[in-house]
């Protein structure tokens, strides 16, 4: 025995001297101090609340921050650990507690309010004895400390079943006074207590067959409230001070929902003016918006004829708050943004053809700026209330249709979130839901200011994108019905040049919906595509997305090709992961063409090359502006023709690669000669005859119908170029491509033999040009 009270002591000792430090200035020191008295609270809360109170008491003199951060542990001790405190500490507490929160009859919150929160926690499970102790404190015709009705007012948001039945008692002695309450910070504090009262009564009503007495009504609080809302209406309301107006209407919106039938009738058409009208004197709108939405929403439902002859301007001051542009950094102005939509909803919820009209009428303004707010009214609408959209849903879609080709970057933003709305509840139309979803895609590509947009930055632009990119995988993942059109759409999109700035996401979407789609169809086209985005692995990870993509989708009907696809994917994966810092161009280029060397092998299908070979021929378009991704493209379009056994088809390959490369070009003229190589390893004589053929045309002077060099194909410079200097760069340039091509020439062969041959034809060629001047 003397052990556990030797234990007790030294426990009380140390809990001592961590009191002693707990607002030192240090704050790293008060951290540790509160952080291990807590700690010390999970085995020993009543020793812990005991000490505080000992100590407070003790040191009298404390000073304010001290106190505070005291009380805040024991608060957070109460909250934690309620079950395990015994009932002395619990009454010691709330007489502690009373005594701090009141001795002062100065507006002390640092200390009060820390003291009024210990009381709140023990109220939670002991609501008894914390209302008998406030309870003592409330005397008739005596105004109470301003803690007693916030106190009060807390407990009742806690525990609605403790607070209730003591509600009506309260207010018999509160109302009488509130014509003599004066100071602001009472009249704050005794507002949000009749706030958070009817809140209590309406959760208690809200589950009465849970209360203790389920034969409180509502209606038993009729009077009192009816009084409260009154004084709080007529006077209260007009005070100068903001914040105790933004409590007096965040009260009142919670009393109108206890107010009498006849009350409400006499009420509404009398503050829905007065709120409208302090839109312009506050300058905070939140408080103002909730007090609305509950008098619309409780009158639309008693009566909604009272609302009936306020519609007009009612929409018309909601419309204004509408953010068109949210600062995330003013949260108050988006949770008011919230409260509009919401409003706009109880109205369309009783006034459903009114409402409907006038955002039809908004939707095709001139003006973008009710345009946008129209679609996110509408949007919100869609998203919470589908079925009031619906009588008018072939109207509101064909409105929206006709914004897709909008200039305006915000609008375009909006028409955005309405059609991923339209999206997920199943409204897009069956047989034109692409052209919406085209819409999301191009707004994936990277976006220019347009003239209506002077005032869009770069990064609102970038953050429309970015919007775009996850709102198209959003609906990849999640909307399944929408599964086949999307996988039809992007991949038209994957294969058309127009989109290319978007190919990451294109490829993010098209990988999962390849994983999902069964049967799986071939994608000999998209595989092609895919080999030349491999050319720039690293930016942006595209690489990695493409291979992904790759191993998700079906090559050919047979599988055959299917060990070297599960081999080498995960090994060019792993190859760029390891090699990120330390990327060789013409190592990885080499793994790309040993992969696809591998696949054409696997699969042994003249038809499936033949394929690659005329999907391959079709995408070369796409590179015009894109000389590296064209680069490999010729040459992987090589690889694949030497597989190729139609003689005609390889020469229209040959007159592909020539007539594609811009030969001027010196990156372009080098993968253009390397790939006519390429190609000579298994059409040996087919290349000659074709690098002959080319040289007897230039010699005839018909080369730039066939080799369609750029220069060649602006007559004035040419007209301005004397005859026999531009034959012999033309000469210059056919020597330096045969040149490159004999690097790739697989056979043996002297070509010197065949240079000295094109010499003498060049020579008889001037000489004959001589003759004719």
């Amino acid at each position: 025995m003397e052990s556990k009270e030797l234990a007790k002591s030294q426990i009380q000792a140390v809990i001592d001297t961590l009191l002693d430090s707990a607002a030192d200035k240090n704050l790293m020191v008060s951290d540790s101090v509160n952080s291990a008295l807590r700690k010390i609270a999970k085995k020993h809360p009543n020793d812990i609340l005991n000490v505080c109170c000992q100590f407070c008491k003790r040191n009298g003199k404390l000073d304010k921050e001290h106190l505070s951060e005291i009380l805040k542990t024991m608060e957070h001790i109460c909250q934690e650990y309620i079950v395990e405190i015994d009932g002395d500490t619990i009454i010691m507490l709330v007489d502690f507690a009373m005594d701090v929160m009141t001795q002062s009859v100065a507006y002390e919150p640092i200390v009060q309010l820390p003291a009024s929160g210990v009381l709140v926690a023990l109220g939670g499970k002991h609501c008894v004895q914390v209302v008998e102790g406030l309870s003592k404190k409330l005397e008739v015709g005596v105004i109470p400390h301003y803690t007693i009705p916030y106190t009060l007012g807390s407990l009742a948001s806690c525990n609605a079943f403790g607070i209730v039945p003591y509600i009506r008692n309260i207010l018999e002695i509160v109302l009488p006074l509130l014509g003599t309450i004066k100071l602001d910070y009472h009249k704050h504090a005794t507002a949000y207590a009749l706030g958070r009262f009817s809140d209590a009564i309406n959760e208690y009503m809200s589950n009465i067959k849970q209360a203790p007495d389920s034969t409180i009504t509502i209606s038993m609080f009729y009077a009192e409230m009816g009084i409260a809302y009154d004084i709080l209406s007529n006077n209260w309301l007009y005070t100068r001070e903001p914040k105790v107006v933004e409590s007096v209407l965040l009260a009142m919106s919670s009393i109108f929902s206890v107010l009498s039938v006849e009350k409400v009738n006499q009420q509404t058409q009398k503050i829905i003016p007065v709120l409208l009208s302090l839109y312009k004197k506050q300058k905070e709108p939140l408080a103002i918006t909730q007090c609305l939405g509950s008098v619309i929403q409780v009158a639309a439902l008693v009566n909604g004829t009272l609302l009936e002859p306020l519609l007009t301007p009612i929409l018309h001051t909601l419309g204004e708050l509408v953010c068109i542009a949210p600062d995330y950094a003013q949260p108050e102005l988006l949770r008011n943004h919230s409260e509009v939509l919401r409003c706009y909803e109880r109205l369309t919820m009783h006034f459903t053809d009114h409402c409907l009209d006038y955002l039809f009428v908004q939707l095709r303004n001139n003006n973008d700026k009710e345009r946008i707010k129209a679609l996110l009214i509408l949007t919100h609408l869609v998203n919470s209330s589908e079925s009031i959209v619906q009588s008018r849903l072939n109207i509101f879609l064909q409105a929206v249709f006709d914004l897709l080709n909008e200039q305006n970057n915000r609008v375009k933003k909006a028409v955005l979130k309405m059609v991923v709305a339209f999206a997920y509840k199943g409204f897009l139309p069956k047989q034109g839901e692409q052209k919406y979803l085209e819409f999301i895609v191009k707004l994936c590509c990277k976006q220019q200011p347009s003239l209506k947009n002077g005032e869009l930055d770069q990064q609102e632009l970038l953050d429309l994108q970015t919007t775009a990119d996850n709102t198209l995988y959003m609906l990849s993942t999640s909307v399944i019905e929408l599964e086949t059109v999307l996988w039809n759409l992007l991949l038209n999109c994957f294969l058309a040049a127009e989109y290319s700035d978007s190919c990451i996401t294109l490829l993010r979407c098209l990988t999962h919906l390849a994983a999902r789609k069964h049967p799986k169809e071939t994608c000999e086209a998209a595989f092609v595509r895919c080999l030349a985005l491999l050319v720039q692995p690293l930016p942006a990870f595209r690489g990695t997305f493409v291979l992904n993509f790759l191993k998700n989708i079906k090559l050919h009907q047979s599988e055959t090709y299917r060990p070297v696809w599960d081999t080498k994917i995960p090994h060019l994966v792993k190859y760029l992961e390891q090699n990120y810092d330390n990327f060789q161009d013409k190592e990885w280029e080499d793994l790309i063409f040993d992969f696809l060397t591998l696949v054409i092998q696997s699969v042994h299908d003249d038809k499936f090359n033949e394929t690659l070979v005329i999907e391959a021929k079709k995408q070369l378009s796409l590179y015009t502006s894109k000389p590296s991704e064209k680069c490999l493209l010729l040459k992987c379009l090589a690889i694949t023709t030497c597989h190729i056994k139609n003689e005609n088809l390889v020469l229209e390959v040959l007159g592909s690669i020539i007539e594609m490369v811009k030969l001027n070009e010196g990156q372009e003229f080098n993968a253009c000669a390397e790939a006519v190589g390429i190609c000579s390893r298994s059409h040996l004589k087919i290349v000659l005859g074709k690098l002959s053929s080319i040289r007897k045309d230039m010699l005839t002077k018909r080369s730039s119908k066939l080799l369609q060099f750029n220069f060649m194909n602006n007559q004035k410079n040419e007209a301005e170029t004397d005859r026999v200097g531009l034959f012999f760069k033309r000469f210059c340039l056919l020597t330096e491509f045969y040149t490159q091509c004999k690097f790739y020439l697989a056979f043996k062969f002297t070509h010197h033999k065949y240079l000295n041959n094109l010499h003498n034809h060049i020579h008889l060629h001037l000489d004959k040009t001589k003759t004719d001047r």
